[in-house]
């Protein structure tokens, strides 16, 4: 039985990361520093770079249409071009985290510069977090400072008010500290 090596070589400004042997050791090692690896990549515009591990290409072209947003928060949001994923929340009951999810996914969404949000796509994503309460997830939302509701019925919108976006910024900042008491 042969062994065989596999190693990967990442630059990151004038740093090297240098991982070799087995490809489970080196893909546990890439996991281990992948937040500091990608918290630090920034490809030249027009040139294609690596996206993910698995190899997936993504064209870092002219920034002329907002595709992705500078992260100040990369504890707690994942950006991916137009997409968002929430990587920490709070919050006791499914209403406080439905609440603590809007904010934040808000302001993320802002960032991307998109002001109104569709509820199907929050509906979602609290489902993707195991807070989705269909019974009380409008009546949740309207007793959440900082939101706004625009639309009537089952058809509607969210969005991040002034106050709400002062809310959303410390709570990102608090999480992204590791503050989960705040």
């Amino acid at each position: 039985m042969s062994d065989i090596i596999t190693k990967v070589n990442i630059s990151i400004g004038d740093s090297v990361l240098e991982f070799s042997g087995s490809e489970a050791f080196v893909q546990k090692q890439i996991n281990e520093f992948k937040e500091l690896i990608y918290g630090n990549l920034k490809p030249a515009k027009g040139k294609k770079t690596k996206g993910k591990l698995t190899g997936e290409q993504t064209d870092q072209g002219d920034d002329s249409t907002k595709d992705t947003a500078d992260n100040q928060y990369p504890n707690v949001i994942d950006y991916n071009g137009q997409e968002i994923g929430i990587l920490r929340t709070k919050g006791k009951t499914k209403a406080d985290k439905t609440r603590v999810l809007a904010l934040m996914y808000l302001w993320a969404k802002k960032q991307l510069g998109v002001k109104l949000v569709d509820k199907k796509e929050f509906v979602a994503l609290c489902i993707q977090h195991e807070c989705y309460d269909e019974s009380n997830f409008k009546v949740i939302l309207k007793k959440a400072s900082g939101i706004a509701i625009t639309g009537s019925g089952r058809n509607y919108s969210l969005r991040l008010t002034v106050p709400g976006l002062t809310k959303a910024k410390e709570l990102l900042e608090n999480l992204n500290s590791g503050d989960l008491n705040k």
